[in-house]
Formats: C-alpha cells, sequence, structure tokens
C-alpha cells in the first residue's frame, strides 16, 4: 500500500473521523497521483468514503466534504482537479461499491464486456458509470487507508481486484491467456486508449505498473481457487461457453 502524503494526511483524518464509522464499516480511501509521482507539491489529492449507511448521506455533508477538499488543495498549494465533480465521486455507499465490484460500468456484448469510450462531456463525468470505474481503478493502483475498517476495506479492495481481473479475461477475448495478455488489456484500450482515456491506469509510473501486475497476481490466483480459471503452465483459461465475469462477482459478494 502507498503511504499518504504526511501534510495532508492529519487533516484527511480529523475531518473525517468523527464523521464515519469504522466499526461499521466506514471508510477513507486517498489515491491518485499524489500517491505515486513523489513529492510534487501541485499534485491534487482524490479520495472517497465508503460508508455503511444504505441511505448515503445528505447533500449538504456533501457539499460540506467538496468544501473540505478544495478547502484542504488551496492551503496546500495543490492544484484542484474537478474533471470529474466532486460530488460524482467523493462518497460511495453500499450499492454504489456493489455496482461497481459486479461491473455495472461495463456493456454486456455478445462475445464479452466492452469498456465505453471516455467522452469528456459533463453527462459522462457525472455518470454512475464512470464514478464506478473510478472506484475500481482507486483500489486497484496505489493508495492508502484513513480510519478503516479493515474487515470491509479488505472484502472491498480483494472484490476490486478480481473484478478487473474478470474484465481483463473478458476483453482478452480468448480461451487461454497469460498475465501479460491480462495486464495488456486493462492498460490499452483496442483503438490505442491508454490511461485516463481507457480504465485509467497510467503505468508510465512504476509504480503504478507495479502495483497493478501484483493485482493481477491476486486475482487470479483467488479466481482459480473459487474454480472461475483453471491454471496452465503460462497463465489461466476460460470455458468461454460459460464465462460470466457479472456473474462471478455476484455469486462471490454473497457469499461474502
Amino acid at each position: 500500500m502507498a503511504e499518504l502524503p504526511s501534510e495532508i494526511s492529519a487533516e484527511i483524518e480529523a475531518f473525517f473521523a468523527p464523521q464515519f464509522e469504522p466499526e461499521q464499516g466506514d471508510f477513507v480511501c486517498v489515491y491518485g497521483s499524489s500517491l505515486y509521482k513523489g513529492p510534487e507539491a501541485s499534485s491534487d489529492v482524490d479520495l472517497f468514503v465508503v460508508s455503511h449507511d444504505p441511505a448515503g448521506i445528505s447533500g449538504d455533508s456533501l457539499k460540506r466534504m467538496a468544501t473540505f477538499i478544495r478547502d484542504m488543495h488551496v492551503r496546500h498549494g495543490r492544484k484542484i482537479d474537478e474533471e470529474v465533480p466532486y460530488e460524482n465521486k467523493i462518497h460511495y455507499t453500499e450499492d454504489e461499491l456493489s455496482d461497481a465490484l459486479c461491473l455495472m460500468a461495463f456493456e454486456e456484448t455478445e462475445t464479452g464486456l466492452g469498456v465505453p469510450k471516455v467522452v469528456k462531456t459533463a453527462e459522462f463525468l457525472n455518470s454512475s458509470a464512470i464514478k464506478a470505474r473510478l472506484f475500481l481503478n482507486a483500489l486497484t493502483t496505489p493508495h492508502a487507508v484513513v480510519a478503516p475498517s479493515q474487515h470491509r476495506y479488505v472484502v472491498a479492495r480483494e472484490g476490486a481486484e478480481d473484478a478487473v481481473t474478470l474484465l481483463a479475461a473478458s476483453l482478452c477475448r480468448t480461451e487461454e491467456m497469460t498475465p501479460q495478455d491480462l495486464y495488456e488489456r486493462l492498460t490499452v484500450g483496442p483503438d490505442g486508449e491508454v490511461g485516463e482515456m481507457h480504465l485509467g491506469y497510467k503505468v508510465e509510473h512504476p509504480m503504478v505498473a507495479d502495483h497493478l501486475e501484483t493485482v493481477l497476481d491476486g486475482g487470479i490466483c483467488r479466481l482459480v481457487n473459487r474454480g472461475v480459471f483453471e491454471a496452465t503452465d503460462d497463465g489461466v483459461r476460460v470455458d468461454v461457453s460459460s464465462f460470466n465475469p457479472v456473474a462471478s462477482m455476484y455469486n462471490s459478494l454473497n457469499r461474502v
């Protein structure tokens, strides 16, 4: 796990700790370039909170969180990135977490899952689909957790790792695949899209690339153990006639 920047960790914990209940499974996740670009004073700080309350939080609470994040960036001389508005990326309910893990942000086609093209319109950047994609990316790239409930966080993190591994396998469109095949499907789109124009993995940064390889190793291991994948000498095999990533994640979550 990446290390939370020391100059902001205390502020984040002080603000969020009184509002959420770690014993109920609430946690705060910090992710993004502030954790893997090094001590660059201008790097923005991406974060989200997961709360146990199925009804979510009030609009006023969401506004207070967004105001705190904006003010924190100003105080520390960091850039503010609201291409995806804070109101659409800083809080997840239990249902939104489950939807993200069950790959609801992706299109089901006759040949497997597809990744909708990134279009930088207000409608797309405010959508539930981009919110779900951000959740998966955050928990499968270098990140840090503040005041976590370890069990719920670990379930969410491992679920995200399994979900992107299944997504990659579906995107391969083949029966057998190597870890490198899976890695390439997550990092390069069908028309050469990379980074934020695909699934958000900025693997030009070594920490991101190394972390994603570890994510896939863990996902492969768990999916083999559950019988979703069959291990081969070079990687894994799936029965393409019955392989269903969404059903696999749904069944996995229901077993927790």
